[in-house]
């Protein structure tokens, strides 16, 4: 959703809906999903900065028998791919993370809130002209516990509807006074 443009700057925001509310906890550190996305309209030679919040509660252990509570990790990162390119075989081929933080969110802390900040400082020269860029908020649930409770898994964390993605995107200036 484009919140504000002028002939520098425009700014865009996700559409408020997460599109996931359950991240399943697991062993791995790279089976992040996708929270949020927005979609860029860029061209060679754009600045583009990224901004992404995400909540997220830890509960596992609450609804299992032995009531077995432990920590997960979870991974929040930023991504840009090019959302014009179909089939989605050949999309994933632009896939490129942009940052990443991380942090356990323990049964005490129950809580948590992760930023991520990054610039994708410029678009590629050879950015093909009229495709957008789609921003992805990802995140990843991760414990050496996830299988305590259940032989096969199938705990998550609970994502929270609070949280934002934004993209500033700056056009580069003309130095004959254009954009």
């Amino acid at each position: 959703m484009l919140l504000v443009e002028n002939a520098d700057c425009a700014i865009f925001r996700d559409e408020l809906q997460v599109r996931t509310r359950q991240i399943p906890v697991d062993l791995s550190t790279s089976t992040h999903v996708m929270i949020r996305y927005v979609v860029v309209p860029v061209q060679a030679g754009d600045v583009v900065l990224a901004y992404g919040a995400v909540n997220v509660t830890n509960d596992v252990g609450r609804a299992s028998p032995d009531h077995k509570r432990y920590a997960v990790g979870i991974s929040t990162s930023l991504h840009r791919y090019n959302g014009t390119i179909t089939p989605p075989e050949e999309r994933a081929l632009t896939w490129e993370r942009l940052g990443v933080t991380g942090e356990n969110v323990t049964p005490q802390g129950h809580h948590l809130t992760q930023n991520v900040l990054y610039p994708w400082v410029k678009v590629p020269e050879d950015w093909p002209a009229g495709h957008k860029a789609v921003i992805a908020l990802m995140v990843d649930a991760h414990s050496t516990g996830w299988d305590d409770n259940y032989p096969e898994g199938g705990e998550h964390i609970t994502v929270e509807t609070h949280g934002c993605l934004i993209a500033w995107r700056y056009r580069q200036r003309d130095p004959q006074g254009g954009s």
